[in-house]
């Protein structure tokens, strides 16, 4: 796949969802789906069959980082076999994430829209659980 596939997977995304400047998301910029921010990856250089999809989930206080990843490793269990996710604890951030790739010769924008939509609702389940005070990335709102 290519640069312009991905371009013009994530304008077309834009003109669905009403992204006002999906330019920057193509750039780089998150984008915020049900108050979760996403960072959406492809580089045709490294990988250019894959769009990877990156939610941050937040921070995480000292107390519940030994149980998030002893929960967190039971879940990538079923998360990859069944969605081709999972989770993970960002070193740079030590926010957990969620990680998902998708061959994006198999998307369009309403099926990128979706995946983002379920992948919020399960980021949401799990802020929910592993609630913080943490510092939350800002992002562009869909």
């Amino acid at each position: 796949m290519s640069q312009d596939k991905y371009c013009r997977l994530i304008m077309s995304y834009g003109a669905l969802t009403g992204l006002e400047k999906p330019g920057r998301v193509i750039e780089g910029s998150p984008i915020c789906v049900n108050k979760i921010p996403f960072s959406l990856i492809y580089d045709h250089k490294t990988d250019s069959d894959n769009l990877f999809i990156y939610g941050d989930l937040g921070a995480l206080s000292e107390s519940d980082k030994r149980e998030f990843q002893r929960v967190l490793l039971s879940a990538n269990l079923s998360f990859y076999a069944d969605y081709g996710a999972c989770l993970a604890l960002s070193p740079t951030s030590e926010h957990a994430t969620f990680c998902l790739s998708i061959p994006l010769d198999a998307l369009t924008p309403e099926g990128l829209h979706e995946r983002l939509r379920a992948a919020a609702c399960v980021a949401q389940a799990w802020r929910e659980q592993f609630h913080s005070a943490g510092e939350q990335a800002s992002a562009t709102r869909v």
